[in-house]
């Protein structure tokens, strides 16, 4: 993808499942029942569990190898999760470019749930995009 571009790039995730959750308690080891169990989540005030916020965050930065190639390197991820992600949210991400730079990009990525509410604000740098 040409590192010229401007317009808003996004991506929709309908539905976040138990499937999403349970690859990455496998994958990170993290498997803290607040990500799982209603019961768990309830006692620690959430109505339902919530979903790892660095999977949020993967998906996010996962994203700009997608739009730009897997060949970029993300050299600053400087995030701020403000809300929790629910299972069974939808999950949409919006990046847009901040600055085009010679020879890195830096972006703004946030992602927000089905009702627009900004759970994950992130800036990310990237360099070799072509």
């Amino acid at each position: 993808m040409n590192k010229k571009r401007q317009q808003p790039l996004v991506e929709e995730f309908p539905r976040v499942t138990y499937e999403h959750v349970a690859r990455y308690i496998r994958a990170s080891g993290d498997d803290n029942p607040i990500h799982y169990d209603e019961e768990v989540a309830k006692k620690a005030g959430f109505n339902r569990p919530i979903v790892h916020g660095m999977w949020t965050l993967g998906v996010m930065t996962s994203l700009v190898w997608k739009w730009y190639g897997a060949h970029v390197q993300l050299t600053k991820v400087d995030s701020s999760f403000k809300y929790p992600l629910f299972l069974g949210d939808s999950l949409l991400v919006k990046g847009e470019v901040v600055e085009n730079r010679e020879s890195e990009i830096e972006m703004k990525l946030i992602a927000v749930n089905q009702d627009n509410r900004t759970l994950v604000s992130t800036q990310i740098v990237i360099r070799g995009a072509r």
